[in-house]
Order: structure tokens, then C-alpha cells, then sequence
């Protein structure tokens, strides 16, 4: 009777035909059923006197010669078979650890590699990701145990750089002892004998490579164990293509989800809607250039009386600019409680943020008091206001300071101006965002087209004013994509 091998065998040529079909390699099953059409025969015609006797295991058909080839033969096949399943099993894969992780079995299971790496190329650097060990039949392989290729003593640094180069297949038979690459340090160091490392691409794109040594033995990678690594390469590329992308659509997806968590943390800290306050009509607008903003402003009620009104930016955009720009608000209220003066608050917020910023964050701000018939400012780095009266006259106040966050504001300190204001008076106070906004021939917005349009525009109300102010903007600006966070905050003199 066959023996239950045999008939394993049977059934594993059998679904490698049908998968050989499958793919369209019509021409491949066909010469298999010619060369192995004993053992396609009905086992009933096999049996017994066929080529496993009940006696013994022996083939009894033709010479033993040929019955080794024929075994041979069938082994390669089987072998091919087991490959095509492992590469259907990274290709079954999403998850960029577990396809690392198949990729290193199959290469240790078929490479005879002692070591086997795999390299991706990641935001400009080359980061082993995966590391099979032979003796100790073991894949080290996940997001987290990334390591640089510079500096890994893995292996030859000259060799990896040679194929991202070229990206291709470079194959050393006896690398310590011939070959430009006998000199390398690793090589030299190790006594490396065989070297295979083969590029990773996908659709024309560079993603990494295969890295195998063999310090035993040199010719180690024979030409089918190349095309085999040439095959789990092609697949991998694919796999490993699919598993980032996936991981990166979770990342944005992660990101995304916490714009949203910052953007609400902010809207709760800036106003909604401008305060009603006597004497004075208010109003505002803020166009951030990204999901979350760097703009700030706020109203507060002075503890002796009074509006306190702060337009800033923060350095930046996105959520840096945003976090910093809520520690400024949090800061800048917490200040105004002293019921100091514009400059003095502005130096205390500055002492506050301070421990928060680094060298290159700061923040713009200009604070302003109103009071009936007076405007107190002082400003550290930001737009200073622009009053126009009810004839029009347009008045750009000097004075400037350093922003908050520079560690110069004891050195330089603030400074306070003060002004008288009318009836029908109109101050605005605006971000960067406005005067340095773009066109699509490049022109800049600039102080010139703003001073005009505020003298051209209406000084009815303050939202009057704004709307008309955001008009010429707009106008000016048409489709270009707004690159920087832009606030406006307009507040006119009723009486």
C-alpha cells in the first residue's frame, strides 16, 4: 500500500497545479503533469506493484538514477510550492510587525542565511526593522526596535549604501577574501564569506533591502536561493507598502482626532462673540490657516473698570502654535487680575511664559485698555493699532516692544502709550496673518493696502468696517490658499 508520505506528497503536487492554473501558468502545470504523470495516476493503478511496494519504500520503476532526479525534481517543485504559500501569506498580511515578521521566517527558513535584515528607508534615515538570528531561531521585529544602520555593527554599511545606490542585487560568494568589498570594516571584522542584499521596491519607489550573511560558508547563496529572496522581495515590497500605508492613515486619523480635542481646548478659551460694553462696539473675526490656530485675543473686565482687548500671534501653526497660544491666554488673564499696568501686564506674562518657551517661540501681543475717551497700549512684538477718526485720518501708533518670550523684556522694557479717543473713532487691531498675506502673482497684502482700506471703509459700526476690510482682503487675495492664521478685531467709539 503507499505510504502516507507519498500520498501527502500526491496532494501537495496536486494544489500546486491548481494554484500554477490559477495564477495563469497554464503552461507550468502542463509540463508538471508531464513529468510527473506516474504520480497523477488513479492510486487504485498504483497499487500494488506500483512504485511503493508493500514490501519497502524503494521506487521499483526505471533506473535509480532516473528515480532520483525525478525525486529531485518533485522536491524543487514542492519547494517552489512552499514558497508561492509563504509568499501568499505575506501578501495576507496588514500589519507592518506581523509582515516583518513573516518576511524574516521565510527568508530564515529558505535563505540559509545565518542573519538576515531588513531595511527601510524612513525619513531620510535607513532603519534596520528586522533582524533574524539562525542559531537562535529568532525574528526581532516591530515599530519600536528600529536602529539606525550607521553605527549598528550588523552588518556591512558600504554593502547597503551600494545597493540603494544602484538598487541592484549585489551578491558576494567569498566576501572577506575577494571583491571590492573585502576591506570593509564589518566584513574584515567578522569574517564575513557570503553576502546577498537585495533591493526593496515598489512601483519605482525605493523602500528598503534585504540583507543576508553567511559566515561559514562561502557560495552560501546559490542562483535559486537568489531568485527565492528576488521573490519574498517583490512580495514584501507590495506587503510592506500596503502595512505603511495603513499605518500612516492611523496616525493621521490619531492626529486628526487630537486637532479636534485641541481645537475645542481652544475655542473654549478665546470668545465666541465680542462683549457688549458701554461707550464701546465691538466686534471680531479669526480665519485660522490650519485646523487648530496661533491667534489669540480676549476681552477682559479690568478690576478698577475698564476693557482690556489683546490681539496676538504665536510663532508657528498647527498644534505647537496652538498649545503655546493657549499657555498666552491662560498666562496674559492671570495677569490682568493685577490690575496692572499694559506694559507691567505684559511683563508679568512674559516672566510666566518663559519657562515654556525655547529660543525660538515667542509670542506677539498687543494689549490695549479702553476707557471713555482714552486708549492705553503697550505691544511686545505684535501689529500695533491703527485708529481712524470720523474724518478719516488714519493714525499707525508708535510703539513696539519686543515679543514676549525673547528674555529681553527686563533690558527692554515696555513701554505705555496713551491716547485721547472721540466719538465715531475706530481702532483696529489685527494679526501678521492680514498685511502679509499673498496673491497668486506673490504680492504681498502689505500696510499700504490695509492703511487704504481703512480709510475707505465705513465708520457707521464696527462690523461695518470689519466686513469691508475682509472684502478688500479676499478680493486681493482670490484662491490663493491662506498660509498664515489671520484675526481681525475692529472696536468703535459710540460715545
Amino acid at each position: 500500500m503507499l505510504t502516507a508520505g507519498y500520498r501527502a506528497g500526491r496532494g501537495h503536487l496536486e494544489e500546486a497545479l491548481f494554484l500554477f492554473e490559477q495564477v495563469g501558468a497554464a503552461a507550468k502545470a502542463q509540463q508538471l503533469r508531464q513529468v510527473y504523470a506516474f504520480y497523477l495516476r488513479p492510486i487504485s493503478s498504483q497499487e500494488p506493484g506500483g512504485p511503493l511496494s508493500s514490501a519497502g519504500s524503494s521506487l521499483s520503476v526505471g533506473s535509480s538514477s532516473e528515480s532520483s532526479q525525478t525525486l529531485l525534481a518533485l522536491h524543487r517543485d514542492l519547494d517552489a510550492y512552499a514558497i508561492v504559500k509563504a509568499s501568499q501569506a505575506i501578501s495576507s498580511e496588514i500589519d507592518l510587525e506581523r509582515v516583518l515578521n513573516r518576511v524574516m521566517r521565510t527568508l530564515g527558513e529558505v535563505s540559509g542565511a545565518e542573519s538576515a535584515l531588513l531595511i527601510l528607508e524612513q525619513d531620510d534615515q535607513r532603519l534596520i526593522r528586522a533582524h533574524y538570528q539562525a542559531r537562535h531561531n529568532k525574528v526581532v521585529a516591530g515599530l519600536d526596535d528600529a536602529l539606525p544602520v550607521r553605527g549598528s555593527g550588523l552588518l556591512s554599511e558600504e554593502v547597503v549604501r551600494y545597493v540603494h545606490r544602484t538598487r541592484q542585487t549585489l551578491l558576494l560568494d567569498d566576501a572577506h577574501n575577494s571583491g571590492e568589498f573585502s576591506s570593509d570594516p564589518h566584513i574584515l571584522r567578522n569574517r564575513v564569506r557570503s553576502v546577498l542584499c537585495e533591493p526593496i521596491q515598489e512601483r519605482n519607489r525605493l523602500i528598503g533591502s534585504i540583507y543576508l550573511e553567511n559566515n561559514l560558508n562561502s557560495h552560501a547563496f546559490t542562483s535559486e536561493r537568489v531568485e527565492v529572496v528576488r521573490l519574498l522581495a517583490t512580495q514584501a515590497a507590495i506587503s510592506i507598502s500596503n502595512a505603511q500605508a495603513i499605518v500612516a492613515l492611523a496616525e493621521q486619523e490619531r492626529v486628526q482626532h487630537e486637532l479636534r480635542i485641541a481645537r475645542d481646548v481652544q475655542l473654549s478659551l478665546l470668545p465666541q462673540q465680542a462683549p457688549h460694553y458701554p461707550h464701546f462696539e465691538i466686534t471680531q473675526s479669526s480665519y485660522p490657516a490650519r485646523q487648530v490656530s496661533g491667534d489669540l485675543y480676549g476681552y477682559y473686565q479690568r478690576p478698577q473698570g475698564g476693557l482690556a482687548v489683546a490681539v496676538g500671534d504665536v510663532t508657528g501653526k498647527g498644534m505647537p502654535a496652538a498649545l503655546l497660544m493657549s499657555a498666552a491666554v491662560v498666562a496674559l488673564a492671570g495677569a490682568i487680575e493685577a490690575d496692572l499696568s499694559p506694559a507691567e501686564t505684559l511683563t508679568r506674562t512674559d516672566r510666566v511664559l518663559q519657562p515654556f518657551l525655547d529660543t525660538r517661540q515667542n509670542v506677539g501681543l498687543c494689549l490695549a485698555y479702553f476707557e471713555p475717551g482714552r486708549l492705553h497700549v503697550a505691544n511686545a512684538g505684535a501689529i500695533a493699532p491703527i485708529v481712524r477718526d470720523k474724518e478719516g485720518t488714519r493714525m499707525l501708533l508708535e510703539v513696539g516692544g519686543l515679543p514676549l518670550g525673547t528674555h529681553l523684556s527686563g533690558q527692554f522694557p515696555y513701554e505705555n502709550t496713551v491716547i485721547p479717543l472721540a466719538a465715531n473713532d475706530i481702532v483696529i487691531l489685527t494679526t501678521d496673518g492680514l498685511v502679509e498675506a499673498t496673491n497668486a502673482a506673490g504680492k504681498m497684502y502689505n500696510f499700504d493696502r490695509f492703511e487704504a482700506a481703512i480709510a475707505a471703509g465705513p465708520t457707521h459700526s464696527a462690523q461695518a468696517m470689519l466686513d469691508h476690510l475682509l472684502a478688500e482682503w479676499r478680493s486681493f487675495v482670490g484662491q490663493t490658499e491662506q498660509q498664515d492664521d489671520l484675526t481681525i478685531v475692529v472696536v468703535r467709539v459710540t460715545e
